[in-house]
């Protein structure tokens, strides 16, 4: 799982999403890794 910022080709953050594990339970991992104060988050 990836956080980026799709027009500019940067990478913010990656979270691995286990075998036994859906990306559910990993988004809120990859989400704290990131300042997210007065951001726009959108999923896709």
């Amino acid at each position: 799982m990836v956080a980026c910022v799709p027009g500019e080709g940067i990478v913010l953050a990656q979270a691995q999403v286990d075998a036994k594990e859906n990306e559910i339970k990993a988004a809120p991992r990859l989400l704290e890794a990131i300042d997210l104060c007065s951001k726009v988050v959108k999923g896709g």
